[in-house]
């Protein structure tokens, strides 16, 4: 599996959200610690790793996943009392290896970069799956409503197969937990085959798992 060299990064665990590389996501920080973790992200590489809290009591340390999203700051805006509001834009997958003792406020990781993988020779399997998912999409989301209708065009013009499966898991409506499996699946064919069985178990509605309304509450659309 192709990785990158080990890096250390700065860790947002989040609870209620799986955020994905190409996706993008608008945040106030107010907490002192993540407040101290802008700071420093904003004075370095302006780097965070949003990442999924494990189910169950919430200990402090509350217990992560295994994989997340490394993101970007973009439009950071500093209010006056100290809080922020910022841009987050996924950029690529990481898997942590461990964390690493710090006197920071926030919690900080060593990790590895996920790359995508893909087959050569499954490009013309690639683009049937996509317009399966497409027509399940076109299916299960609402009539007449224009956020759909451009959710629907920028995925057919703009995407190619990575940045498709990531914004379709990203911004579908659902369960948190599919779309953490989803999350940790470098393989790009495994992501689609995953998101055309889940698609058809919507239309079959065999899906009992409370669903998120589309477009997201974190949407910028």
């Amino acid at each position: 599996m192709p990785t990158s060299p080990d890096k250390v990064v700065k860790l947002f665990p989040l609870g209620g959200l799986v955020f994905f590389p190409h996706g993008r996501l608008p945040l106030r920080i107010f907490e002192p610690r993540y407040k101290q973790m802008t700071e420093d992200a904003l004075a370095g590489e302006r780097e965070i790793v949003m990442i999924l809290p494990k189910p169950g009591p919430s200990n402090d340390p509350v217990p992560i996943h295994s994989v997340g999203t490394l993101g970007k700051i973009h439009q950071e805006r500093r209010l006056p009392n100290g809080e922020f509001l910022m841009e987050l834009e996924g950029i690529k997958r990481v898997r942590i290896l461990k964390e690493v003792d710090t006197v920071k406020l926030y919690r900080q990781a060593k990790v590895e970069i996920l790359e995508d993988e893909m087959e050569p020779s499954q490009g013309a399997r690639r683009e049937l799956q996509r317009a399966e998912i497409l027509r399940h999409l076109s299916a299960i989301l609402p009539d007449d409503n224009q956020a759909v209708e451009q959710f629907l065009r920028y995925l057919k013009r703009h995407c190619d197969a990575a940045a498709f499966s990531d914004v379709v898991a990203y911004s579908a409506p659902l369960p948190i937990q599919r779309k953490q499996a989803i999350l940790e699946v470098p393989d790009v064919d495994k992501r689609l085959e995953m998101l055309v069985e889940t698609a058809q178990e919507a239309l079959d509605g065999m899906m009992g798992d409370k669903q998120d309304p589309f477009p997201p509450s974190f949407s910028t659309d």
